[in-house]
C-alpha cells in the first residue's frame, strides 16, 4: 500500500514540527552553555561542583541524542523530496503508515530494524570480545604475586615455603651441626 498524498503531507508536517522542536531545544541548550553564571563554579562547594558536572554530562548526552535525531529527521525530509520516503533502505519493502506515524524518521521496516540492531550488537560484542582478550588472559584470574612466587619456585627450586612441613623433617648436614 503506497502512502497517499494526505498521509505523506501529514508525515512531512510531523517531521517539520520535530525539526523545529529539536532546533529550539538546541538553541536553549546553547544559551545555557553560554551563560557566564553557569560557568563560574569557583565559589561553589565541592558537592555543588560535582552536581554541576553531572548535570553538564547529562546535557552533553541529551544534546548528542538531539543532534542524532535531527540528522535522522533531515534525512527523512530528503527522502520525501527524492521520492524514496516510506521504502525500507535494506529490503526495499514499503514501511507501514502506522510505523511511519509512530517514528516518522524511520528508514527500515520493523523486521529490518531488528535485524540491523542484532547485527550492530554482534559487531559491538565481537569488538568487546577482542578487546577483553587483549586485556586479560583466559582462565581464572589470580593474584599476580602468587603467580610470580610459584613461577620462581618452579624455575629455581630454591625457595622454601614456610608452610611446607617437609622442610622440618630433614636431617641437618654435617656442616650445620654444632
Amino acid at each position: 500500500m503506497t502512502l497517499t498524498n494526505t498521509q505523506l503531507n501529514e508525515l512531512k508536517n510531523d517531521l517539520l514540527s520535530m525539526r523545529k522542536n529539536l532546533k529550539e531545544q538546541d538553541s536553549a541548550e546553547q544559551a545555557v552553555e553560554n551563560d557566564p553564571d553557569e560557568l563560574n563554579v569557583a565559589d561553589n562547594h565541592l558537592a555543588d561542583s560535582a552536581g554541576a558536572f553531572v548535570d553538564r554530562q547529562q546535557q552533553i548526552a541529551e544534546s548528542s541524542l538531539n543532534e542524532e535525531q535531527l540528522t535522522q529527521v533531515n534525512e527523512a525530509l530528503e527522502r520525501i523530496s527524492d521520492g524514496s520516503y516510506g521504502i525500507c533502505v535494506d529490503t526495499g519493502k514499503e514501511i507501514p503508515f502506522e510505523r511511519l506515524k509512530a517514528i516518522p524518521y524511520t528508514k527500515r521496516t520493523v523486521k529490518a530494524e531488528n535485524s540491523y540492531r542484532r547485527q550492530q550488537n554482534q559487531t559491538a560484542t565481537a569488538a568487546d570480545d577482542n578487546t577483553s582478550k587483549l586485556l586479560k588472559p583466559s582462565g581464572q584470574m589470580e593474584d599476580s604475586r602468587n603467580r610470580t612466587l610459584e613461577r620462581i619456585e618452579k624455575e629455581h627450586n630454591t625457595i622454601e615455603r614456610a608452610d611446607d612441613p617437609s622442610r622440618f623433617n630433614e636431617e641437618p648436614n654435617d656442616q650445620t651441626k654444632w
